[in-house]
């Protein structure tokens, strides 16, 4: 999951509203028609690979804060030192954005974390 989240750049998470914006407003681009086109399809293909991380990466998340929401009150204790041992050699030292989320959910759960 962290590997999924730092490949994920904040810059190419699709913004709905700028690609509407971007979409009404004409382009005005001066290059050779092929280079426009390999310039389209290198976006397109980077896009699909972005939203391909970002998938996996929330199918990921889901299904650990699944386990961690199944797993009786005895065992989170277990998973919340795992994670922070995961969380201080790992997510701290990456520029992890996201999977950050699952301690946070598990801090939720009891005040005593």
């Amino acid at each position: 999951l962290i590997q999924i989240d730092v490949e994920i750049k904040i810059e190419s998470v699709p913004d709905e509203e700028k690609e509407i914006q971007q979409e009404d407003e004409p382009q005005q681009t001066y290059l050779g028609v092929f280079e426009i086109e390999k310039q389209n399809e290198d976006l397109q293909s980077s896009k699909k690979e972005t939203e391909e991380n970002a998938n996996k990466l929330d199918s990921g998340i889901v299904a650990v804060l699944e386990y961690i929401k199944s797993s009786p009150p005895s065992e989170r204790d277990e998973i919340f030192d795992t994670l922070m041992k995961i969380f201080d050699k790992t997510i701290l030292v990456t520029q992890s954005k996201y999977t950050q989320f699952i301690i946070f959910y598990l801090c939720q759960l009891s005040p005593q974390y």
